[in-house]
């Protein structure tokens, strides 16, 4: 979880060069600031996981990634990590005459999957699916909920990369981009002043 906020100091700072603007005007600035913030790094990082783990879409990565946003009370905005990996058709995948080939790992590599398909649903979203785990993942027999299932097993789409490489990933990529995060918050943070200042001004 990246979670942005401002320095106190700062804030302090903002406080006495909007003195004389309605309340508001503090919290708005804030809030607004620290939400576009957020939408930007998870953008920026999306894109760039594309590319460095060559996941065929950006949304496949964006949609992994939420925003929980700043308020005019909380001057937090938090860019939430999904617990869920990337579905194995955006990271790779290979129809055989066998089953699917898929990326199921950076350790394990391809892997064929026997009871694996590929479909495109009536969404247009097109995935890797399959009637059964296969036993290595699951030797109980059990679903991913713990569950015995009874009767027909049910149609499962299966995961390439898992939840906690991708965290890994999406973490290194926040670590590494920490200082341009606080700077494209900074400037933000001075658009949305000059915004209020401008207002106030004689046309």
């Amino acid at each position: 979880m990246l979670e942005i906020r401002y320095d106190n100091d700062k804030i302090k700072r903002l406080e006495r060069e909007l003195r004389g603007f309605p309340k508001n005007s503090l919290p708005k600035v804030m809030s607004r600031a620290l939400n576009r913030t957020a939408s930007t790094s998870r953008t920026t990082i999306s894109k760039r996981l594309k590319t460095n783990l060559d996941i065929k879409r950006v949304k496949d990565v964006k949609g992994r990634m939420s925003i929980v946003k700043a308020t005019y009370k909380r001057w937090r905005a938090y860019l939430i990590i999904d617990t869920q990996g990337i579905y194995a058709f955006s990271w790779g995948a290979k129809k055989t005459r066998k089953g699917v080939m898929i990326r199921s790992g950076f350790k394990t590599g391809w892997r064929l999957w026997r009871h694996a398909f590929i479909a495109t649903m009536s969404s247009g979203h097109i995935g890797v699916f399959a009637k059964r785990y296969p036993e290595y993942l699951f030797s109980s027999g059990r679903t991913s909920e713990g569950k015995r299932r009874k009767g027909r097993l049910p149609i499962y789409e299966v995961y390439g990369l898992s939840g906690t490489e991708f965290r890994k990933e999406v973490t290194d990529q926040i670590v590494r981009q920490e200082k341009q995060i606080s700077g494209i918050l900074g400037k933000n943070i001075h658009d949305q002043v000059q915004l209020i200042l401008k207002r106030r001004l004689p046309a």
